[in-house]
């Protein structure tokens, strides 16, 4: 792998280890691990196998493990849709007036191509 390779692997890797930590989860490559309060290990997946804590009911194993997974797609779905918007704010940005406008018109497209980036952008924070 080169250099630059194995950056962008450790940068993916970082990503993944981080949306781990913000829904609670422990993260190792190739490697999940679900916790219940207090700090109990419930569920490990791994390239090793599935291991299953013996200790803990079947049902709420699988109510923390769903629990999580769901948690996860939400911080997914959240990230897609952070993304699309930053992405839909950036043409406005980008618009250019046409040459036919007036210095006037051209003025007042660029205002509204702002306000309606940042009117984009605003519902992110709502």
């Amino acid at each position: 792998m080169t250099d630059s390779g194995w950056r962008k692997r450790q940068i993916a890797l970082d990503v993944k280890a981080e949306d781990a930590r913000e829904l609670g989860l422990d993260y190792e490559p190739n490697t999940i691990t679900f916790r219940s309060e207090p700090a109990t290990e419930v569920l490990r997946l791994s390239v090793d196998g599935i291991w299953a804590n013996p200790d803990v009911p079947v049902d709420d194993a699988a109510k923390l493990v769903l629990a999580a997974v769901g948690d996860n797609i939400n911080v997914l779905v959240q990230k897609a849709v952070q993304a699309e918007r930053e992405a839909c704010a950036k043409v406005c940005d980008e618009l250019i007036a046409p040459d036919i406008y007036s210095d006037t018109d051209k003025s007042m497209w660029d205002v509204t191509c702002i306000d309606c980036a940042d009117a984009i952008r605003s519902r992110g924070q709502a």
